[in-house]
């Protein structure tokens, strides 16, 4: 699933209690073991080492069960983690979230179950969904089960049953309606949750961010990073990000060269996506040196875009005769980082007409 960084910073956020609490009784070195299985797709192995853990007797400890149930999930393993989860005699609330947080982030076919799972799950273990748990459950319906609407009834249930809400809980419904295009529902949502004494938090501003860059006026962004700080909040590179591109869209280069260039003294470094978009929307507006110039900071830094925002900008050097320029991106990609410099990346050589000879005398 492709996300949006506000929305993936949402998700780092539903998982990061469950991850601090589920994570702690296993090993890192195990723990890193099984996310490098799970990245070669070796579930056979994975099981061999997550299965021991849960088939001991006496029953692992809660954190223990916790602990491979995320795991499992993880890995995408639904199967395992649900057969561990049933063996076990009296599994809590905090081993039903570690098992159901990561399918949200997995795929969206997992996603899609988590309704299921929170109405069965619970159920035969007799254990009730806390805060944490109905908050996975809105996210799942969010982004993979029919969209806001059909997280509103839920906020409604967790009033009735006497579970208060958060500011994480009200921003995914406001962004899961931003998505939508639906920006009154989101603003009710938002005047709803202030209603109620829940103080939107900078995730929350940039999900109004990310919608205003895209589809609101150029002034309204402005004002909006005007009340954010005025909230006596640090407006973060995700916030400036959505301030350059909406520049860029308005055809103001040199107001988002000077936030680009502001990013450091404000206490931002520029990120991948600081990077892929000025210089993609600066190579398609022809300002190639300027473009050039951003590039050489990222290098700089240690952060470059994809290839075919690289591609871009060599492709557009070169129609303006500045190969040697060309080259310099070429050579400083490859310099800079050697072991990443291979497959298709190495088109970029035959791009520029770059020879071994040419290469070693360029430094």
């Amino acid at each position: 699933m492709a996300f949006s960084a506000s929305t993936r910073h949402l998700l780092r956020r539903h998982l990061s209690t469950t991850t601090a609490t589920t994570t702690s009784a296993i090993p890192e070195s195990t723990i890193s073991t099984v996310r490098h299985l799970a990245r070669k797709g070796e579930v056979s192995r994975i099981n061999s080492i997550l299965s021991p853990l849960v088939t001991a007797s006496p029953p692992p400890s809660d954190t223990t069960l916790a602990s491979v149930l995320f795991l499992y999930s993880s890995s995408g393993m639904l199967t395992e983690a649900l057969d561990a989860f049933s063996a076990h005699p009296s599994p809590s609330t905090s081993a039903l979230n570690a098992l159901i947080a990561p399918l949200n982030r997995h795929s969206r076919d997992l996603s899609k179950k988590i309704p299921s799972l929170f109405t069965s799950l619970p159920a035969s273990k007799s254990i009730e969904p806390d805060r944490n748990t109905y908050g996975i459950l809105i996210k799942s319906l969010c982004i993979s089960g029919g969209g806001a609407e059909k997280a509103l009834p839920v906020l409604k249930e967790m009033e009735e049953k006497n579970i208060p809400a958060n500011v994480v809980v009200y921003t995914t419904i406001i962004d899961s309606f931003y998505k939508e295009g639906k920006p009154q529902r989101a603003e009710e949502v938002w005047k709803e949750m202030c209603g109620k004494g829940i103080v939107p938090d900078l995730t929350t501003y940039n999900v109004k961010a990310m919608y205003k860059s895209k589809h609101g006026k150029l002034e309204d962004l402005v004002g909006l990073i005007s009340e954010i700080e005025a909230a006596n909040l640090k407006p973060d590179v995700i916030t400036y990000n959505y301030l350059i591109n909406a520049y860029c869209a308005n055809g103001k280069f040199d107001e988002a060269m000077s936030v680009f260039k502001g990013l450091v003294e404000k206490g931002c470094l520029p990120n991948y996506a600081t990077y892929k978009h000025f210089i993609s929307f600066l190579c398609k507006k022809g300002k190639f040196d300027d473009a050039r110039e951003v590039f050489d900071d990222g290098l700089k830094r240690g952060t470059v875009p994809d290839l075919g925002t690289v591609k871009l900008l060599v492709k557009g050097l070169m129609k303006e005769d500045k190969n040697r320029a060309a080259k310099r991106v070429v050579t400083g990609m490859k310099h800079k980082f050697p072991k990443e410099f291979v497959g298709n990346w190495k088109q970029l050589e035959k791009l520029v007409g770059l020879s071994e000879e040419e290469e070693s005398g360029s430094d």
